[in-house]
């Protein structure tokens, strides 16, 4: 029974499907699950809990950086993607079609995105009782990926759906940037992607991207989805390496870089310094992913079976989380908050009356409304089965 639930909440894989790479998609979803669940008790407890004060527990330190987790993603999207087109590159043959590249994409994403967007535009809508056209055009400039844009906040509908408009805007880019993997020498290949990549962060460090709405676009995280390609790159020039002899040293590093990611050593360095190293905190991600498939530890923990299938269905989790965790809040802060409330006191009880609960309704969403669009000829499928059942009814 439980192997048959397993399979039922796998996603579809292909050949190349990587467990690490959904251990890593486990860890990048549950730091922002951590992170939003912190927001959720802020905002039914507002002006309750001193901030500044809980920053200096290590503990909440972590959960209020678990933004952290978007930053991984968009390395984990940009390895994922640049694979077909890095191994190309090596073997000399043409790039992978961009038709099917972004017909692919469209098939694939866009259908359950669409419907978390629309059944949370009328709950919301209602909820807020807002539901007009001002609203309505926060729909569509969601649904279009233009919402940071065209507004410079967040979607009303469903906020965190704004890492997607930056995924977006990487998606349309990645040809242009994959002609990289055309030039023969790694060493050159990598050179171009760093120069190009520190000209640009460093660049857009002294510019107010926050006026042009430009803020959370592609252009702040570009050095995120670089990491990813030059992962996907060393992956396919230098599989040895990576696939090497698993090792307790590689768990270290993986820590270390963890910890540096979260910005916990930059205390020990000038201001000058400490400004440079949070510019280029991006960098600290490629030895972990190396850490992940290379400790002994690490590698053991993140291809553990089930934080394999909760990190395969981390699109699903993304797209819902948010309002289900915002729903429970709603309810749950009346009975946690009690006469005198601690941050502790109400966060942890949440957590864990919350977390299960999340878990349960993401595999309903996951089985039901994503999993039957991984199929690529899930069209065809549908095609065929109303006409089968269309066929029944006239007999």
């Amino acid at each position: 029974m439980l192997q048959g639930l397993r399979q039922k909440l796998s996603r579809v894989s292909n050949q190349h499907f990587i467990p690490e790479i959904d251990g890593l998609r486990f860890l990048a979803i549950f730091l922002v699950i951590l992170l939003h669940a912190k927001t959720t008790i802020f905002k039914e407890f507002e002006g309750v809990f001193d901030k500044s004060e809980l920053l200096q527990n290590p503990l909440f330190y972590f959960i209020y950086h678990g933004d952290l987790g978007v930053e991984i993603f968009f390395s984990i999207s940009g390895f994922i993607l640049a694979m077909p087109f890095s191994k190309a590159g090596k073997e000399g043959l043409p790039f992978p079609s961009l038709k099917n590249f972004y017909l692919r994409r469209l098939t694939r994403l866009e259908p359950p995105f669409f419907l978390v967007m629309i059944g949370l535009f009328f709950v919301t809508g209602i909820q807020s009782n807002q539901l007009n056209w001002d609203y309505f055009k926060h729909l569509l400039a969601s649904i279009s990926y233009s919402h940071m844009f065209i507004y410079g906040c967040w979607s009303p509908i469903n906020p965190v759906t704004w890492s997607l408009e930056t995924e977006v805007q990487f998606y349309l880019l990645l040809p242009l940037f994959a002609l990289v993997f055309r030039l023969s020498k790694p060493s050159l290949r990598w050179g171009s992607l760093l120069v190009f990549t520190v000209l640009l962060t460093f660049i857009c460090s002294k510019l107010n991207l926050g006026e042009y709405h430009l803020k959370k676009s592609l252009l702040s995280y570009w050095g995120f989805f670089c990491v990813g390609i030059l992962f996907a790159d060393f992956y396919q020039t230098q599989f040895d390496l990576i696939r090497g002899k698993k090792s307790l040293l590689f768990d270290g590093i993986g820590l270390l870089s963890f910890l540096l990611l979260f910005g916990k050593f930059d205390g020990f360095l000038d201001e000058g310094l400490r400004k440079i190293v949070q510019i280029f905190n991006f960098f600290w991600i490629l030895p972990l992913f190396f850490a992940v498939f290379r400790g002994r530890i690490l590698s053991w923990f993140f291809t553990l079976p089930w934080i394999v299938i909760f990190g395969g269905m981390c699109y699903t989790i993304y797209l819902i989380h948010y309002p289900i965790l915002f729903l429970i809040g709603q309810r749950l802060s009346p009975v946690l908050g009690g006469d005198s409330p601690t941050f502790w006191g109400v966060y942890l009880p949440f957590l864990l009356i919350a977390l299960p609960i999340l878990a349960v309704g993401s595999s309903v969403f996951f089985v039901y409304f994503e999993k039957p669009f991984m199929y690529k000829d899930w069209p065809e499928r549908w095609a065929l089965a109303i006409k089968s059942r269309f066929k029944k009814s006239n007999r």
